[in-house]
């Protein structure tokens, strides 16, 4: 987020062109990124803006002490509330507003709540709650997404000024060594937010993307070129040339050459934060030919607006593309949107709140008098009380709302918890709060589904639908304390299950596999009936094939944990020696297969799913495949209030169409006289002709964009009783 204060040189507090440009090229990448999707690393201009705010900030802290001897933490903040809150709250309230407009409650909501947390400088931490809960990990980005990058530049600010004014107010005995000391601690605090960052990116790097401690050591590269940075101008011009022409070279080979799947912030990061160093040691030094890429007219143009320009343009491409449906020409229009904004906020924001700063308080003047002394000493110790205790209240406060959202009660992540949507999943997977829908007979389930995919139209009133869109409409194996385990070592060895049904029913029934198998339990139960005992066991995104793959997690244990978790699923199976082993599984683990034997994906993953299945087989009376559900876009993301439930009608893909493929060609591989196993497909359940509607029959087919609400996989029980049949010899005792 880019930081506004002057491009000022630490040490001599003149204004740098060059730095005006470097923001301008920064936010012109992330524009590009988010609009567009190029270049692909456009998002380094993050990590641009936080290295720059580290020098600065750093540099400004250095000159109060140095010319008033002391810092003022009070003013400090001060200067960065006029600074940084007017357009950020402007933003945050404007997009609130339009997400009112545009979307459905549940959405909306979310987005208010992330203006909340925006606003209290914690979104990163939001983020990474809500990014690692599984259930909320697919939920649609939020138009306020990007400011965690301004809650980490907060609380950098928050916390490094105070190490700074503790260092330098010591009772060290030349100014020099307490220069040296500040140097010392933002040695030690870089490295350390280094190793976190090498340990995080490792094992979470959905969580190190925006954890402050693992993003720090940019800031902290800043800061010490800020306290060191005077040492670099003993080099000669023709160095700093050099070193300049680099840095910008490394900032646009991060910016094309790093994509999303890459390790961030460690170690690619490591790319535009040297090369962003690189250049503010240099660019006030080098020659003016190459030093003219940064600091054109144009180029500081777009470093002038470049905060309001940040601030704006992602809410601005979000609901944009919500309302007008996305593509090329919707993306320009929001660029040309964004940048008109960002002109009239810089204009008419932040200029008129930086023109009431304050110049920084002169230092207390000094007599020989006692009087003058006196009062000095008693200003002095007032501005010390206010100072730590303004510090005191800002660090305790950003704890406790950063803890609120790492460790704090669920009710202040997702929406439902304050009562939006709420209702509309009651514990029997009802929709609205109202008693739940009767099964959709078989027979009559081919038409419903035609006819809802070529309507644009939802038979019900869509606020009512779209309040299910949570979480809490999932099947309750699927909810908190239901039988959908992590991956932790303590999930795997001790995992939950789900029971229904009586304990001494004549026959057994289990349900293996991923979130996706686990969501057609209530299919699977009412199917049965009452004379089965069915008990289920899943893993978050880890399905019972063989293969170590999983969707694109970008964690690297993942494998390890899926391949325990099986033979987790498989002992269980082999223990309970069922009457009926179902299975199913989502389509993203075939779309992120890579074969590290050497053979084509459709092989291994034919193959993987015949050594399951069969191993299922050899231990169940039946072994039954279901082919699982399509991924298609997330009802939140798709239906506004202006084009209805249109946008919502998904397809099948390629990848769904393969697998499918590749499942049937392994059941009949294993198929023979007598045979056990068996693949039924469901698509046709939820889809026509490969069109596959968000609503059927007046019920909500998914909350998000992979999974069937419990209302909709129980409103499906007779087509699964109908399948089921076929399979088991004799019928079902029982059914319904």
């Amino acid at each position: 987020m880019p930081d506004q204060d002057r491009s000022i040189v630490p040490d001599t507090a003149r204004f740098r062109t060059d730095i005006e440009g470097l923001r301008g090229l920064a936010v012109l990448l992330v524009v590009a990124y988010h609009a567009f999707g190029a270049p692909l690393g456009g998002f380094v201009g993050v990590d641009v803006f936080f290295v720059i705010s580290g020098y600065l900030i750093t540099g400004i802290l250095l000159r109060e002490r140095a010319r008033t001897g002391r810092i003022s933490i009070t003013g400090f903040y001060a200067r960065r509330a006029r600074r940084i809150l007017p357009a950020a709250l402007v933003t945050i309230v404007t997009t609130v507003v339009a997400a009112v407009v545009v979307w459905y409650p549940v959405r909306a909501w979310s987005v208010g709540l992330d203006g909340v947390w925006s606003a209290l400088f914690v979104e990163n931490w939001h983020l990474i709650a809500v990014g690692t809960d599984y259930l909320h990990a697919a939920d649609p980005a939020s138009p306020l997404q990007h400011f965690w990058s301004l809650a980490v530049e907060e609380q950098f600010y928050a916390v490094w000024p105070v190490v700074v004014i503790l260092l330098t107010a010591l009772p060290w005995r030349r100014r020099l060594v307490g220069r040296r000391a500040v140097l010392a601690a933002a040695i030690v605090l870089t490295v350390g937010s280094v190793g976190l960052a090498v340990v995080e990116s490792s094992l979470s790097p959905g969580s190190a993307y925006f954890d402050t401690l693992s993003r720090g050591w940019e800031l902290g590269a800043g800061a010490l070129l800020a306290i060191g940075g005077p040492l670099l101008r003993r080099s000669g011009g023709a160095v700093h040339t050099v070193l300049f022409v680099a840095g910008v070279v490394m900032i646009l080979v991060g910016a094309v050459c790093t994509t999303g799947s890459s390790l961030f912030p460690w170690p690619l990061a490591v790319v535009p934060v040297v090369g962003t160093v690189l250049v503010l040691a240099s660019g006030d030094r080098a020659s003016g030919t190459v030093t003219a890429a940064l600091t054109n007219p144009q180029l500081r143009w777009f470093g002038r607006i470049s905060y309001s320009l940040y601030l704006w343009h992602f809410p601005v491409v979000i609901v944009g593309s919500a309302v007008t449906g996305g593509g090329p020409i919707a993306a320009i229009g929001a660029v040309v949107i964004a940048i008109v904004l960002a002109v009239l906020s810089e204009r008419w924001i932040e200029r008129p709140f930086l023109a009431r700063r304050r110049g920084t308080p002169p230092a207390d003047a000094s007599s020989s008098g006692g009087s003058a002394a006196q009062a000095a000493g008693r200003r002095q110790r007032r501005h010390r009380i206010t100072d730590a205790a303004v510090a005191t209240v800002v660090l305790v406060a950003l704890v406790a709302l950063s803890a609120s959202q790492i460790r704090g009660p669920a009710a202040l992540k997702p929406p439902t918890a304050f009562g939006v949507g709420a209702s509309a999943a009651s514990d029997d997977g009802a929709s609205g709060g109202r008693a739940p829908a009767p099964p959709i007979p078989a027979a009559d389930l081919g038409g419903i589904v035609d006819t809802a995919a070529r309507s644009s139209d939802w038979e019900g009133d869509p606020a009512r639908l779209l309040a299910g869109a949570t979480p809490d409409a999932l099947a309750p194996a699927l909810r908190p304390g239901g039988c959908r385990n992590g991956l932790r070592d303590a999930d795997i060895a001790d995992p939950r299950t789900c029971e229904w049904g009586p304990s001494d029913a004549e026959r057994t029934a289990v349900v293996v596999g991923d979130s996706v198998a686990l969501s057609w339990t209530p299919a699977i139960v009412e199917a049965l009936g009452s004379g089965w005992h069915v008990i289920a066991l899943g893993y978050a995104s880890c399905p019972v094939g063989s293969f170590q793959s999983g969707p694109a997690t970008g964690q690297p244990r993942f494998a390890g944990q899926c391949a325990r978790a099986q033979e987790r699923m498989q002992g269980f199976v082999e223990a309970t020696r069922p009457d009926l082993t179902v299975t199913s599984s989502s389509q993203a683990y075939l779309g992120s297969l890579v074969p590290d034997d050497g053979s084509d994906r459709p092989t291994t993953w034919t193959r993987s799913v015949e050594q399951s299945l069969g191993r299922l087989a050899a231990v169940s009376g039946h072994t039954v495949l279901l082919e699982g559900t399509p991924t298609v876009v997330s009802p939140n993301a798709c239906a506004t209030r202006f084009a209805g439930a249109a946008p919502c009608l998904g397809a099948t893909d390629a990848i769904f169409d393969e697998k499918r493929r590749l499942e049937r060609a392994a059941v009949e591989a294993l198929s023979s006289p007598g045979s056990t196993v068996a693949y039924v497909p469901t698509a046709g359940w939820i889809c026509a002709d490969g069109a596959c509607p968000a609503e059927l029959d007046g019920t909500l087919v998914r909350p998000d964009g992979t999974h069937l609400t419990g209302a909709m996989s129980a409103r499906l029980a007779d087509a699964m009783r109908v399948a089921l049949v076929g399979v088991v010899d004799g019928g079902f005792g029982g059914a319904r």
